[in-house]
Order: structure tokens, then C-alpha cells, then sequence
């Protein structure tokens, strides 16, 4: 992935990333990774904000970073630049997030996303 970084392959705009419905369903799916001996179906806690939050607030510390981890990241980083991605942010998030770089064509930017897909871990 660092690699991919490096030479322009693939990007990653956290601030942007974060708004996106895509960041909310890779949330989902780390979050869903985590929940154990749940009263409620787990589809419903995922499509219930409420639920959401509630069971969000029962996970531990660990589990709890690294769903919440880009949010804390840059509320962090508005503070002071001191932070780095890798402190706070979960790896697999952090790869789950990156998308083919902007100035790339159409065929490799496919091409790139089945990459993306086969790379990632969630």
C-alpha cells in the first residue's frame, strides 16, 4: 500500500473519506466484527442510529479505537498537527479507505479498485 501511495496510484482524503456513505458501510463492518451476545439482530443495530450508538458506547477501549479511530484522528488533528495516521487509526481502516488517484483513466482506475477490493481486509 505504501508503495501504491507513493507512486500516485492510490489516495486517501480523510477529511473528505469521512463524510462519505462508503466510510459509514466500512464503519458498519468493522463495527459488526465486534458485537457479541447482542439483544438485537445485528442488521437492526446496524440501520438504528440509536442502537448504533448504544452499542458503540458498550465496546471497549480497543475495539472502540479502531471503529472511531479516523473520527478521533481528526478531530485530533484540528487541534494539533502532532498526530500521525498511524497512532490512531486502524491500518485496515486506513487501507479500506484509500480510493485510485484522481488523475489515473477510467480502465486503470478499475483496474485499481479490484486491487483495492482483493487488498483489503474487511
Amino acid at each position: 500500500m505504501d508503495k501504491l501511495r507513493s507512486h500516485d496510484i492510490i489516495e486517501a482524503h480523510l477529511s473528505v473519506e469521512v463524510t462519505t456513505p462508503r466510510y459509514q458501510r466500512i464503519k458498519k463492518a468493522l463495527f459488526a466484527r465486534f458485537l457479541e451476545n447482542t439483544e438485537h439482530p445485528i442488521k437492526a443495530i446496524l440501520d438504528d442510529p440509536m442502537l448504533f450508538k448504544s452499542y458503540l458506547n458498550k465496546l471497549d477501549v480497543a475495539h472502540l479505537k479502531k471503529v472511531n479511530g479516523l473520527e478521533m484522528y481528526l478531530e485530533r488533528l484540528e487541534r494539533s498537527n502532532e498526530y500521525k495516521v498511524e497512532d490512531l487509526v486502524d491500518i485496515d481502516m486506513y487501507n479500506a479507505l484509500h480510493k485510485p488517484h484522481s488523475s489515473l483513466t477510467a480502465n486503470h482506475q478499475d483496474l485499481i479498485w479490484q486491487l483495492l477490493v482483493n487488498v483489503s481486509s474487511l
